[in-house]
């Protein structure tokens, strides 16, 4: 009798099946995974974007209610403003300002209200700081500005901001080098604080412009303990940078180490078109420069509230053009 033969069929995928699938896979995975990245590279743009435009609503706001913007910084006396960054002056920059116009008023309120002021200077002997320890008598019911500078709020930062922290610009001041010198010297302290990494940080700076330049003709908005009037932007609202990104830079050590701005005390950044000047280019990776983590492009407020991104390409005399107030130079971004 003849036994009937039985075949199998083996329903699996060979090894040379197996690769092949997984190379498939594999190439879709490298043409999306581009795609996707620049996805949400676009995404934190445009949430800088609107961080850039809170800001730009803020400062409109400020300006309205007190019909000037805030300084751009309390450094020295402006009857000295070629003075050294020394002494014991507040050093805040220009966001604790707009607290109250950010939907900050619980933070803004803590801030000792005396140390607040424009015209506010120290006393002989008297250490006003923003990170010193003040006596109570001097905080007169706030609360200490050290302690304050420590909420981090999530619109002073831009979503593309990640990278780890090894320093920060402490006190910040930028002079003129004298009464006819054409730059500006930019001082910085760090390495005061033991706990600088508890500091909460921002990536949105003023515009200090190139305020040396035939009787300042060529100034920003924020200057130290300067407060401009809409009506002193003579080159327009639109045609005019008021803030902008930085990301911190690096210092000059062995290997350099990043840097961040304090939101409690980020004075503006500089510009020249000064060709001999390599630390104020725009998209440099320095502390003095405006920078962002986005490829090829700086992102800025305009003084009308609009929010622009500016070529890093951009030709230097363009942009210190595009930074002052009332250079009679007239640029338009559109």
């Amino acid at each position: 009798m003849l036994k009937r033969m039985y075949f199998r069929r083996n329903n699996g995928f060979t090894l040379v099946e197996l690769l092949v699938v997984i190379a498939i896979i594999g190439i879709l995975v490298g043409l999306l995974l581009p795609a996707v990245q620049a996805a949400r590279e676009a995404a934190r743009r445009m949430s800088c974007q609107n961080n850039l435009k809170q800001l730009g609503l803020a400062l409109h706001n400020f300006e309205s209610a007190n019909r000037k913007l805030p300084p751009g910084w309390l450094g020295p006396s402006r009857s000295d403003p070629y003075a050294v960054a020394s002494g014991n002056h507040q050093y805040y920059g220009t966001l604790p300002f707009l607290l109250p116009f950010l939907e900050q008023t619980a933070i803004y309120n803590g801030f000792p209200t005396d140390l607040l002021r424009i015209e506010r200077l120290a006393a002989s002997g008297e250490d006003i700081r923003w990170f010193s320890q003040l006596p109570p008598a001097t905080l007169a019911g706030g609360r200490q500005p050290w302690e304050l500078s420590q909420y981090r709020i999530p619109g002073f930062m831009c979503p593309s901001e990640g990278k780890p922290v090894e320093l920060v610009w402490l006190r910040q001041h930028a002079r003129a080098t004298s009464a006819t010198g054409t730059g500006l010297n930019m001082n910085w302290t760090n390495g005061e604080l033991a706990n600088f990494q508890n500091v909460g940080k921002t990536n949105y700076v003023g515009c200090i412009g190139r305020p040396e330049v035939a009787g300042g003709s060529e100034q920003g908005a924020f200057l130290n303990r300067q407060q401009t009037k809409f009506g002193q932007v003579s080159d327009g609202l639109s045609n005019t940078l008021f803030m902008g990104e930085v990301h911190g830079g690096r210092d000059g050590s062995t290997p350099p180490r990043p840097g961040s701005w304090l939101w409690i005390s980020a004075i503006g950044v500089p510009v020249t078109a000064d060709p001999a000047n390599t630390t104020w280019v725009l998209g440099l990776d320095h502390r003095t420069a405006f920078n962002s983590l986005h490829t090829g492009l700086v992102q800025f407020v305009q003084g009308d509230g609009s929010v622009r991104g500016v070529s890093t390409s951009i030709d230097r005399t363009v942009f210190v053009h595009l930074n002052g107030i009332r250079d009679g130079q007239i640029v338009n971004l559109e």
